[in-house]
């Protein structure tokens, strides 16, 4: 989602976002794994472009509809986007050694970015059935 989301801007590459987050595969995979991006999300900032992502655990990612089409927006981003990895838990050592060594990699939260908001809350006033038939899902 991130590549396809990015790339389709002139300004990043083709294949550029895959090789710059090949440092980072295994990283996710435990992050996944352990929770932490269920509390800690992975942010995307991408010039006017920022994506919160939270990847749910157990029984809760059983009820989410994922939806891994590139994001609106990603047409303009710059060629300067950063990844920013939650750097708690188990994974936080790793996350901050490999965004060391990358242009796009970074830990914590950006400095403007709010917390994130539960869009499907029990108490959101969100019709979700709405917005999937305007996208003709």
């Amino acid at each position: 989602m991130i590549g396809s989301t990015l790339e389709r801007s002139p300004n990043v590459p083709q294949g550029s976002v895959e090789e710059d987050l090949l440092s980072v595969s295994g990283l996710g995979a435990a992050m996944t794994a352990s929770g932490i991006l269920d509390t800690h999300p992975l942010v995307l900032v991408a010039g006017d472009l920022e994506l919160t992502i939270i990847v749910k655990s157990n029984d809760s990612a059983f009820a989410v509809d994922e939806n891994l089409d590139p994001v609106p927006g990603g047409a303009q981003a710059p060629a300067d986007w950063v990844l920013h990895l939650p750097d708690v838990g188990l994974v936080g050592d790793a996350a901050k050694k490999a965004a060391q060594g990358s242009a796009h990699l970074s830990t914590g939260r950006p400095k403007q970015t709010p917390p994130p908001t539960e869009l499907s809350s029990p108490n959101s006033s969100m019709n979700h059935d709405a917005f999937r038939q305007l996208g003709g899902r």
